[in-house]
Parts: C-alpha cells; structure tokens; sequence
C-alpha cells in the first residue's frame, strides 16, 4: 500500500513540476535529488547544468509555494520507502 502511495505522489510531483519547469521529460527523469534539487529556505529550486539541457544553456526554476509542500513530504516520507532495498 505504501509503495504504491509513495509510486503516486512521485508521479504527480512529476507532472506539477514539467508545468511549472519546461523541461524536457529526459531532463526531469535524470534529475537527481543532489544534483539539480537546491533548498532555498523553505523552497526549493531546480538547477540543470548546460550539459543537462539540449541547448547547452543552464537554467534554474523556482518550484512554486504549492509544490514545495508536497515535494519536502515526498523527500521525508515517501521517498526513502520507494528507495529500500536499493543501493
């Protein structure tokens, strides 16, 4: 049950942030959490790399107040149980 909870609100954070963040699905899928996952307070930004994008020129978004709640549970609580097991 919780995986399949925590399988959810991985996806719909995934949907939240390409509307907020025009990024490509590639980009979005190689994101990693501390790589291109900043906290700013109590936000946070997403910051790619030139080598990221297909344009070759870096870039930072904002993630909005309203996802940033749902992205900082994500990370305390669903998060570590989509990653047991895992090396």
């Amino acid at each position: 049950m919780w995986t399949s909870l925590a399988t959810q609100m991985r996806q719909a954070l995934m949907v939240g942030i390409l509307i907020s963040a025009p990024v490509r699905v590639r980009a979005l899928v190689a994101m990693t959490t501390s790589t291109h996952l900043v906290r700013k307070g109590d936000g946070f930004m997403l910051s790619f790399s030139k080598d990221d994008m297909k344009d070759g020129i870096a870039r930072k978004f904002p993630v909005p107040s309203k996802i940033a709640g749902f992205l900082d549970r994500y990370l305390k609580l669903y998060r570590p149980i989509l990653l047991r097991g895992k090396s």
